[in-house]
């Protein structure tokens, strides 16, 4: 329940886990469905790809699905880039934190745009990458981890965590 499991129950709200045995969990899938059930749950927000094709598939009828789709690239493995497409689909609305992720909602899994709603990141990750390509001495193949982002008097400080993907090794800021 790390990083935000007490922080939510803290705060008074109910927490619920369901474990995962690994890969597709048809477990997983009728606990979720139970529990939505027994929650009455009108509407879902699922935070990315997998959470948003399990809510698809657990839903009640009357249940609302608003899938959070956080990065621009569909999960990798064939089976996943041709399942999930079709799930997506079907949530009530699609939020997205950047234009390629607009692009890819749209075309890849056919949501029409009226149900695409862009609420743009406030940090420019590719920017970053670009810019720690240039502290890095050219390594053009990084991997890019905003960690946390603080507001503190107006200005804003952001944790990054970067591998070089050829070496492994990961420095933080």
């Amino acid at each position: 329940i790390s990083p935000y499991g007490e922080a939510v129950r803290a705060l008074g709200y109910p927490l619920s886990i369901i474990a995962r045995a690994g890969g597709f969990d048809v477990g997983r899938w009728f606990a979720l469905r139970r529990l939505f059930r027994r929650e009455r749950a009108g509407v879902i927000h699922a935070v990315n790809w997998f959470a948003s094709g399990y809510s698809v598939l657990a839903q009640s009828r009357r249940a609302q699905i608003v899938s959070c789709i956080r990065n621009s690239h569909l999960p990798a493995g064939r089976l996943r880039q041709s399942a999930l497409p079709p799930l997506i689909r079907r949530a009530a609305s699609v939020l997205v934190n950047s234009e390629r992720g607009r692009q890819l909602v749209i075309r890849t899994c056919k949501v029409p745009a009226a149900r695409v709603a862009l609420v743009p990141n406030g940090i420019d990750v590719d920017l970053l990458r670009w810019t720690l390509y240039e502290h890095c001495g050219g390594i053009a193949d990084l991997q890019v981890t905003v960690v946390r982002a603080l507001l503190v008097d107006h200005d804003l400080a952001i944790g990054l965590r970067w591998t070089p993907v050829n070496d492994g090794e990961r420095v933080e800021l």
